[in-house]
């Protein structure tokens, strides 16, 4: 499932740990819950080990150096497959005192799964961004019959209206489907205001989520649909290209 010993390939020698930025290697311990955060900088990513593509988006926050803290069913797998390069909070989204664990600290927190009891949780924790991942619905007849299950999760529109309700600054990320090819080989497509349409790879819509972590949610929430658009390399400037799009939507 993980790929921790391939990722401490891509950073440099096998065995050799590399600092993230920001921080100190190490997997260091939550602190109380009742103390206040003296900052905020972790990216808080919901089951990370029952979402394939929440696994996704920590590999993809991994390669940026991000600071990651993971809510995961098991901590030890975790530690094994993602090495030290996360912070592993033992839960999953229904369990509500895991998730409030999870976003001590977190300056933004990413679900590709059910919300849970992350909305009260990132309310009462005063989380600066969510960001979710959607997708088109499956639709009736053997549409809806062949569409795998992570698929239909992400077409509940219900995800979407709560997110909105809940008055937290957020990015919502519309897919058509999601496609298990390659990534990093598309011209991506960002639009907004739009239906969300065709494939894209769970690579690259791992990367677009992993981007909107960092996007500074205080500008605005944002509603954009991500595509395939054929051969061609991903925006340049990730930020520039959200900012672009709060404006057209502003």
């Amino acid at each position: 499932m993980y790929a921790g010993k391939k990722l401490r390939k891509w950073y440099g020698v096998e065995g050799q740990v590399l600092p993230r930025d920001g921080g100190q290697q190490g997997e260091a311990e939550p602190q109380p819950e009742e103390e206040e955060p003296a900052e905020r900088e972790y990216i808080a990513v919901l089951d990370a080990d029952s979402s394939p593509m929440a696994e996704q988006v920590v590999l993809q926050l991994i390669l940026k150096r991000s600071k990651i803290r993971a809510l995961v069913r098991d901590v030890g797998a975790a530690k094994s497959g993602f090495g030290p390069y996360i912070e592993a909070v033992q839960g999953d989204s229904s369990d509500a005192a895991a998730v409030r664990r999870l976003l001590r600290g977190a300056k933004a927190a990413v679900c590709c799964s059910k919300l849970g009891a992350l909305l009260p949780a990132a309310a009462a924790a005063r989380v600066p961004h969510v960001v979710l991942l959607t997708a088109s619905p499956a639709g009736g007849g053997l549409g809806s019959l062949f569409a795998g299950a992570e698929q239909q999760a992400l077409g509940d529109a219900s995800r979407e209206a709560a997110l909105r309700a809940s008055g937290l600054p957020h990015t919502i990320v519309q897919v058509g489907t999601l496609a298990g090819v390659p990534g990093g080989g598309s011209s991506l497509a960002l639009t907004a205001g739009g239906a969300p349409q065709g494939n894209v790879a769970r690579e690259d819509a791992a990367v677009a989520l992993a981007e909107a972590a960092e996007r500074d949610a205080a500008a605005g929430s944002l509603t954009l649909q991500l595509r395939a658009a054929g051969q061609g390399d991903p925006p340049e400037d990730w930020q520039a290209a959200f900012a672009d799009l709060l404006a057209v939507s502003g």
